[in-house]
């Protein structure tokens, strides 16, 4: 039994003791601060670099294509209010395609 007891003991001394912090600093009005241990520091700065938004001028034209294929799929779904915005898109679509085909 005195066994079990002196393990519980140990145990709990050594998770005090594991988790106490031992950088600390008293203030002038009695407040304890405790001075980090390295997780809780600032953050570093990360450089965000800009994104680069495509458009449809950028695409090639295999994804012109699987777009032009998707819109038409759309415009068979779509209801009458939305049938003017893939008409519009479809054909801003094709008009690339054929830029790319001239171009090459």
């Amino acid at each position: 039994m005195k066994k079990i007891i002196l393990f519980g003991l140990s145990v709990c001394a050594i998770h005090t003791f594991g988790h106490s912090q031992t950088n600390t600093t008293q203030l002038p009005n009695g407040v304890v601060v405790h001075q980090a241990q390295g997780v809780e520091g600032t953050p570093q700065a990360t450089k965000q670099e800009p994104m680069h938004v495509r458009t449809l001028q950028d695409w090639t034209l295999p994804e012109c294509i699987d777009a032009l294929a998707h819109t038409e799929m759309k415009l068979n779904e779509a209801s009458e209010q939305e049938r003017a915005r893939y008409l519009s898109e479809k054909g801003r679509i094709v008009q690339r395609i054929n830029e790319l085909k001239s171009g090459n």
